[in-house]
């Protein structure tokens, strides 16, 4: 393969170089910089044509006609069974348009032995012979350092000198003046700062010496010649094996030479003197080897530049800097057009067919197969433009690829999809096409830019059935990012081949997999957030979030655990299997998913790759049944778990009428019944009388049955229901109001119309909201005639920031305008002491405690607080978008082996006007941190395995800020919020950490600061809820040897006569000290009268009989009040069972 390559690029390069020969030597009067200019293009159209050969999409060269096909047989699996269509033999079209690729599904693989690896001799011997061409350039580079560190730099005469010609040479870089060091002949070198050497004896030169040695350095920089030296080396070390590529360097450093003598010449200076004064210099100066930088007088080349300076047959004239340009310019497309030319027999191209999407390389990843009919119907025009984010310009000739949404397998829960057309972009960006009615996600890319490409992130877009056309959609390609997977395992640190990196919750049309190092490249990714998941067999999956907003390549290093998959059967009580059940697989103390799988018809299920000897937590739903959630653990490589999901109880049916202010029906109206998630939903439409039915209902957040009315021009209403059975429905009566009226326009600050912005009235952008919800037309238009009034409004579109709970006016003539500003930002960068940047840091970032009163605050999503936003950046620096402007936040960075560096107010500003923040974050010292470790252990003795701890240390402050047991300051930590990471928000707590103990009940927190207050906290199951405070009192051996003993829990049983008490929303025990935990015992769908409550601790607890709750005048959705219907104080001793009833 690489002989082949090698042959192949020899081939190319011949050509190229033999067109540079011709094209320098035919115009026998052309001026020394025009054969320069012709020389350096080639050279640098060889470093061009590997990377074009490889990249570049190829063009045709038309040889001899294809013979005709020959049918082939279909691949034969094992056990003589097809294998299916090849990428030959594609399948039938289920609707006419353009042909999608038919992706054959992989045969198993058949064993075979494993060959070892052996060495390519062709790859070995162009990798030597590169290495000692490279060598030279190396070393002179260095050399050239030693050289600048070893002088000193010139002033006095020869400062003045040189500026005097820099200004009649046109240089207008600052040029740093330097003798001594070495070299014995004056040479330049540099690109952005250059750099003259002169040799020692200068300073006792002449001002004519001068003057002549100085014009003709300033030339080659004027000329940039540093800059194609050593590209042009590069490039002969990359064709070593090609004696043209020597010649053509030889040829262009001696035309460089000529080049830079004309245009000392053309400044004045006469050609005898000058031809004098190089002569001299020859005579008195020593020649070195200037590998990396370009000399002045060398003797083996001195006479044929005195004699070029007095030759009358070709022109001594400069060379223009447009013509140089487009010498250059035309070198490199000629070796862009060599380096992508692929030899094809000539065959007709049937007409009305897209590009198909070539089949996968071995450098490509595999794309998904298509495991399902896409969608089907007549054609329809799907248009839009692609455009270059940065300046709107069209980006022609883009890439771009309609999908077809995926769905969810019922296999294995997973997502597939299928890639159906791809086209490419017109001049102007416009592209089309044919699509039949169904919803679709569009993608482009061009060179280094792209759009989303997975599921969450890319556009979406609908070709709706009849006669509406599909809405025009815009591309906005962003420069694109890559992400270097590196797994390994945990336990040892080798790579692990063939990992699977899954990209979040949304999918890809790739699937990336781990080569034999374990490394993936995945490419292209926009500058977002992206959610990302290594997988492999016999390994726990590893989850994280890692943020690109800093624009920048990223490498991400995954060290998998121990894993094996869980699997079994889903089946009713009477032991039928039930599929389509969704399956929620979570781990202990990580409030995000870690899993979700679902059954097939079947009812089995596979959740692979799940940590062993962890407490899984498996919810179970599906509608028409009870959720369920279900405890287990994996010890080995696999467990078989079977599962019963119970039939939900039915919820009862409501039979109702909706009216509008007048009295009179109002048909099509829609219900809607929600229960406690968004997949608990039941929904109707009223008839032409109003009426409409509803059946098995869902209790809603307030443990109440409602329903959501909404209807054109009128007010949504939230009304309480009271079921029925079947037979004998509940009745309601549901009146609405007249709606108010808004009619609005989106700008941005320049007045500029702002389309797809997402409008919200009333918390309509809230699940369980009242209100609406729709999105501004292209001329940012919006409209509403069903708003309450007052009614807030939120506004929201990516790239802006959200505007949020806005009043407008309502009713008026005039059409609204509201405002939208960009999304703010928060630049930093993250160094170590030494100021050296860190590489891999983690960003939390929190609520300002030197917030001012009149400074906006803004909502923030979890995964910027806990755990925060993962960076992989070589310079250290962190991009964090989409931040309202003007919100004081805190900053956190911290990064393994470091503390923590916190500013307490960073203040959110516009991309242009923000300004980087440096975090200085300082190695850990051991002496200054302590491990806090020990066992927890039962009153029977038993460890108390699987018990949760928390670990808060914080800042001393004054007593009196907020006084704790045993004296100074602790922070309030309380079970019932500690989670959403809201101790992490608290800017006096240092560190705050989650642990297990482990099946002996032991525990460890590491790395804690000293010099801070350390409380822990515990609870679990069995066991009663306790703390221990001030453990930083404790030495160090007592630090790491806790031995905790536990208290027995205490009970309480709770006896409610339900004839005097039929309705009420459960029985809460709330202890009186402060953390807590609140337990509550609902009363559940049984009516049933006695509630037991476990696993309390020893003290005072008040006992609460709590009233349903009720909505919260003005608040959104969720809020709620609650009162007590009664309460009673009880003091519990330990293991002690006490009992109270409720009349």
């Amino acid at each position: 393969m690489t002989r082949t390559l090698l042959l192949d690029a020899a081939a190319r390069s011949t050509v190229l170089l033999l067109l540079a020969a011709l094209a320098a030597g035919l115009p026998r009067r052309a001026p020394a910089a025009y054969r320069h200019r012709v020389w350096a293009a080639a050279l640098l159209g060889l470093l061009v044509l590997p990377a074009a050969s490889a990249l570049a999409p190829g063009w045709p060269l038309a040889v001899l006609p294809a013979p005709a096909p020959t049918p082939a047989a279909p691949p034969v699996g094992r056990g003589g069974v097809a294998a299916g269509p090849t990428l030959a033999e594609p399948a039938p079209q289920p609707f006419p348009v353009a042909a999608p690729p038919a992706f054959a599904p992989a045969p198993r693989p058949v064993a075979a032995a494993v060959e070892p690896y052996r060495p390519d001799p062709w790859l070995s011997a162009w990798a030597v012979g590169a290495a000692l061409a490279t060598l030279p350039t190396a070393v002179g580079l260095a050399a050239n350092a030693r050289r600048r560190r070893a002088s000193r730099p010139l002033g006095g005469a020869w400062t003045v000198a040189l500026d005097e010609l820099r200004r009649a040479l046109g240089v207008r870089r600052p040029v740093d003046l330097r003798v001594g060091g070495g070299p014995a002949i004056p040479s330049t070198w540099g690109v952005v700062r250059p750099v003259v050497l002169l040799p020692a004896e200068a300073e006792t030169w002449p001002e004519a010496t001068r003057r002549v040695v100085l014009s003709h350095e300033l030339a080659h920089i004027r000329r940039g010649d540093a800059l194609v030296h050593l590209l042009s080396r590069l490039a002969v070390a990359l064709f070593w094996f090609h004696p043209l590529a020597w010649h053509a360097l030889r040829r262009m450093r001696a035309e460089c030479e000529h080049a830079c003598d004309d245009l000392v010449v053309a400044s004045g200076e006469r050609p005898a003197a000058y031809a004098e004064q190089l002569v001299a210099l020859a005579r008195r100066l020593r020649t070195p080897r200037l590998g990396a930088a370009v000399g002045m007088a060398r003797r083996g080349a001195l006479e044929e530049r005195v004699g070029a300076l007095f030759d009358d047959a070709r022109s001594h004239a400069p060379l223009g800097r447009r013509t140089g340009t487009v010498l250059l310019a035309a070198g490199l497309a000629l070796a862009s057009l060599l380096a992508t030319a692929r030899p094809a027999p000539r065959a007709a191209a049937e007409p009305g067919s897209s590009t198909p999407i070539a089949a996968p390389g071995p450098e490509q990843p595999a794309p998904r197969p298509t495991p399902t009919k896409p969608p089907d119907g007549p054609p329809r025009p799907l248009t839009g433009r692609a455009v270059v984010d940065a300046d709107g310009t069209p980006a022609a000739g883009a890439d771009v690829v309609l999908w077809w949404p995926p769905r969810r397998d019922e296999g294995d829960g997973r997502m597939s999809g299928s890639i159906l057309k791809t086209t490419k972009a017109g001049p102007d960006g416009s592209f089309a096409f044919d699509a039949a009615p169904g919803r679709y996600r569009v993608w482009a890319t061009l060179d280094g830019l792209a759009t989303p490409r997975d599921t969450v992130h890319c556009v979406a877009v609908v070709v709706p059935e009849g006669d509406e056309a599909p809405k025009p959609v815009e591309l906005r390609l962003k420069p694109a990012v890559a992400v270097t997977a590196v797994v390994k395992s945990r336990a040892d640190g080798r790579p692990i081949p063939g990992a699977a990196i899954e990209m979040g919750w949304g999918v890809f049309p790739e699937e990336f997999k781990t080569d034999e190092r374990g490394v993936a490249r995945i490419f292209p990714l926009t500058a977002d957030r992206w959610h990302l998941r290594a997988r492999a067999e016999g390994f726990a999956a590893e989850p994280r979030w890692l943020n690109l907003g800093n624009g920048r390549d990223a490498e991400a290093e995954f060290l998998l655990g121990p894993g094996g998959d869980l699997r079994g059967v889903v089946r009713d009580p009477s032991g039928r299997p039930v599929g389509g059940v969704g399956m929620s697989v979570r781990l202990p103390n990580i409030p995000e998913q870690y899993d979700w799988v679902v059954t097939d018809p079947d009812g089995r299920y596979v959740a692979r790759s799940v940590p062993r000897a962890a407490d899984l937590t498996i919810m179970i739903s599906k509608d028409g049944y009870a959720r369920k959630d279900v405890t287990a653990r994996i010890e080995g490589a696999e467990r078989a778990l079977d599962l019963t999901i119970e039939p939900r109880p039915f919820g009862g049916a409501v039979a109702g009428v909706v009216l509008d202010p007048q009295g009179r029906p109002v048909a099509g109206a829609r219900v809607t019944n929600m229960g406690t998630s968004t997949d608990e939903v039941r929904e109707a439409r009223t008839g032409p009388d109003g009426t409409f039915l509803m059946e098995n209902l869902y209790r809603g957040t307030f443990n109440r049955t409602q329903v959501v009315v909404r209807a054109g021009g009128l007010q949504a209403r939230r009304f309480d229901v009271e079921p029925g059975p079947a037979d004998r429905p509940g009745r309601a009566v549901i009146e609405l109001a007249a709606g108010h009226r808004i009619r609005g326009r989106v700008v941005d600050e320049e007045g500029r119309p702002l389309g797809n912005v997402r409008v919200a009235y009333d918390d309509g952008n809230q699940p369980f909201g009242e209100g609406g919800s729709g999105s501004t037309d292209a001329e940012g238009l919006f409209a509403f005639d069903e708003l309450p009034a007052p009614c807030p409004f939120d506004f929201s579109r990516a790239g802006y920031s959200e505007v949020r709970r806005r009043d407008l006016p309502l009713d008026g003539p005039d059409v609204v305008e509201v405002r939208m500003a960009p999304a703010g930002v928060i630049l930093g960068r993250a160094v170590d002491g030494a100021g050296r940047p860190v590489g891999s840091f983690r960003v939390r970032l929190g609520f300002s405690p030197q917030r001012r009163p009149d400074e906006p605050t803004a909502g923030l999503t979890y995964d910027l607080f806990e755990p925060g936003q993962e960076f992989h950046a070589a310079d250290g620096r962190f991009r964090l978008a989409d931040l309202p402007v003007g919100t004081p936040l805190q900053v956190t960075v911290s990064a393994p082996g470091h503390e923590d560096a916190t500013l307490e107010r960073v203040v959110v500003a516009r991309p242009a006007e923000a300004r980087e923040g440096e975090y200085r974050l300082a190695a850990i010292d051991p002496a200054s941190v302590r491990t806090y470790a020990g066992r927890l252990v039962r009153a029977d003795g038993k460890p108390a395995a699987g018990a949760e701890l928390r670990l808060v240390a914080n800042r001393p402050v004054e007593a009196a800020a907020r006084p704790g047991r045993g004296g100074g300051f602790r922070p309030l930590f309380n079970w019932d919020v500690h989670g959403f990471g809201r101790m992490n928000l608290d800017p006096s707590i240092v560190r705050y950490e989650e642990a297990v103990a482990d099946a002996d009940g032991r525990f460890a927190f590491p790395s804690i600061p000293r010099g801070v207050q350390v409380s822990l906290y515990w609870r679990g199951a069995g066991i009663p809820p306790g703390s221990s405070e001030r453990l930083d009192r404790l030495d160090h051996a007592a630090a790491g040897t806790l031995d905790v003993r536990l208290d027995p829990p205490a009970r309480v049983v709770v006896a409610v006569d339900r004839t005097k008490r039929p309705r009420f929303d459960g029985v809460q025990v709330r202890p009186r000290r402060p953390e807590g935990p609140t337990r509550t015992a609902a009363p559940g769908p049984d009516g049933r009268s006695i509630f037991e409550i476990d696993d309390l601790a020893a003290g005072e607890h008040d006992v609460n009989l709590m009233d349903l709750p009720r909505p919260l005048p003005g608040s959104p959705p969720g809020a709620f009040t609650q009162g007590t219907l009664d309460s009673r104080r009880i003091d519990l001793k330990p293991g002690e069972t006490r009992r109270i009833e409720i009349p």
